[in-house]
């Protein structure tokens, strides 16, 4: 074993930071709705069903995916067993190979100091940290195209044929990311790598040197053999379901994920914080004669490359009719490489003092974001209702001393950044905004959302277990009105969702016996007991209340 030296060592820390950030009280809090549960129930359901080929969510197909996300977070469940730890596992782990490929990658182009730069500036922000720890596809997603475009760009700039098996790496992460996420993987990748051969007029060397027929037989031939048993299995319903889980999803709103074209304006700015600021400016400096710089060589082309990446893939998530956040993660890494490699130029040769406009601002965001933080309860206590009204356990949470404690992290964390890069000390900027960050986000999964996991996710989490001991295995219970995905897992058992309105229905599945509990606000209790006198109230909290069949079958011990 190589001795860990000074070159070694801070790539070292930054790494175990990052680990430290991601698997620290992972199993906190409980699954989320709708994405973290519903993918968890569907590697419970694939695990215990033994159907590995037809993914399954509360007993019915499920085809918002492919298989292969399922596989790899079934992979720490049967190792560690089930539970929230291990279903995220899969991203705390892709998160930490993800900012180690970062470095890597970044080293080769710009040196050690720039590549640390990029490194922690990508660890070091709030959006790549929150979904290193969720149990969905995306990190895994963007390793996986991260991946493929760094291979294509280092295929591009090797002399041939040496760039070949670069391109053909780039080919089976592609690949992967498609059983992964379906097409957008591919989709961003491609949008990435043609913006860059555009530029520099890269057409025909890449298509004499990286055999692009090669590439298309062996993407689709390592994915499109699921698809097709997909296809021959259960036909139309699945054609008709993945056209709407891609192109529906991208044409249309879905569940209420709308926005403006300006929606991910805000969203960036706040997940890549405080190395966002600096992002608009890096951009313009970079694409200055991209032409240019895109046909000279690697070094010059590596800035225009990730430019052109971060640029196209927020033109195509912005364009989108369904918006989410994390849509937008995979232009983090070279937003990450472009405002870290800047920053270690700064250490090295301080800017004028037009740069004092950005540090202004990121001291005027951070001082926002803190005094949003100290005012949560105001907000909270002039807004809850509204809150209430769709999670109905959604109590004032109350976050004692803590919520200040974030607040001066944040204000002080960007006062630091932007006194030190005022000061061109841009070494100890940069550090300040690493920690500040990482003391932020510790505080956050130490004591916030504990506290807002007890509100919020607790009561319906618990009453879900317990209605999982009442039920019997094989049977089921019902939802009215404000089902959730997590209710599914935490009961392991089938739910039946019944809506305002669609009271005889409930009472059907009653009287047959398909149904032998009942969750709904409690409220609604006296609705339901209209319904079937015979239910009464087993437990209630947090607004809610579970009912249970006076006749009803006693479940097997778990």
């Amino acid at each position: 074993m190589k001795p860990l030296t000074w070159r070694r060592a801070p790539i070292a820390f930054l790494l175990a930071l990052t680990a430290f950030l991601l698997i620290f009280r992972l199993g906190t809090p409980g699954l989320t709705d709708r994405d973290e549960a519903s993918f968890s129930e569907a590697v419970r359901e694939m695990i215990e069903g033994g159907d590995w080929l037809t993914p399954h969510f509360n007993g019915a197909t499920r085809f918002d995916k492919p298989p292969l996300i399922y596989y790899v977070m079934a992979v720490p469940v049967t190792v560690f067993g089930l539970s929230e730890f291990s279903l995220r596992f899969h991203s705390a782990t892709a998160g930490v190979g993800l900012v180690l490929l970062v470095f890597l990658f970044a080293r080769r182009h710009v040196g050690q100091r720039a590549a640390i730069y990029s490194a922690g500036c990508l660890a070091a922000s709030l959006g790549f940290l929150v979904l290193g720890r969720a149990a969905i596809t995306d990190m895994t997603l963007l390793l996986l195209t991260t991946g493929a475009l760094f291979s294509f760009f280092r295929a591009y700039w090797s002399p041939a044929p040496s760039g070949r098996p670069w391109y053909r790496l780039a080919d089976v992460l592609l690949a992967l990311a498609f059983l992964v996420k379906g097409p957008v993987g591919p989709i961003v990748v491609s949008l990435a790598a043609t913006g860059f051969l555009f530029a520099a007029g890269g057409f025909r060397r890449y298509a004499r040197e990286a055999r692009p027929w090669l590439s298309i037989l062996i993407v689709l031939g390592l994915s499109l053999p699921w698809f097709a048993l997909m296809l021959a299995i259960h036909g139309q319903a699945y054609v008709d379901a993945a056209m709407y889980h891609t192109v529906t999803r991208y044409t249309s709103t879905l569940g209420g994920h709308g926005g403006t074209v300006i929606y991910y304006f805000p969203v960036v700015l706040l997940l890549l914080f405080p190395w966002s600021i600096f992002l608009p400016g890096t951009l313009i400096e970079s694409l200055k004669g991209f032409r240019d710089k895109a046909r000279r060589d690697a070094v010059s082309s590596f800035p225009v490359f990730l430019s052109i990446w971060t640029v196209l893939v927020f033109v195509f998530f912005s364009l989108s009719s369904t918006r989410l956040p994390h849509y937008i993660l995979p232009l983090f890494p070279a937003a990450a490489i472009l405002v870290g490699t800047r920053i270690a130029r700064w250490a090295e040769d301080p800017p004028a003092r037009r740069i004092l406009p950005s540090l202004v601002v990121a001291g005027l965001v951070g001082a926002l974001l803190a005094a949003g933080v100290a005012g949560l309860d105001l907000v909270y206590g002039r807004y809850g209702g509204l809150v209430m009204r769709e999670v109905p356990s959604a109590q004032a949470v109350d976050l004692g001393p803590w919520g200040l404690t974030l607040a001066a992290i944040l204000f002080a964390g960007s006062a630091a950044l932007a006194w030190a890069g005022s000061r061109r000390r841009w070494n100890a900027a940069w550090l300040s905004g690493v920690t500040a960050l990482s003391l932020a986000f510790i505080t956050i999964v130490t004591a916030i959302l504990p506290a807002i996991d007890a509100k919020f996710l607790a009561p319906g989490r618990n009453l879900a277990r317990k209605a999982g001991t009442l039920v019997p295995p094989g049977g089921a219970w019902a939802i009215y009105e404000v089902y959730r995905p997590s209710f599914v897992f935490y009961s392991e058992r089938r739910v039946v969702q019944i809506r305002e309105g669609e009271e005889t229905r409930l009472a059907a599945r009653i009287l047959s016996g398909e149904v032998s509990a009942v969750l709904a606000r409690e409220s609604r209790v006296q609705r339901i007991r209209e319904i079937d006198p015979s239910l009464s109230v087993q437990d209630a909290q947090g607004g809610l209340a579970l009912m249970v069949s006076a006749v009803r079958g006693e479940a097997e011990p778990r």
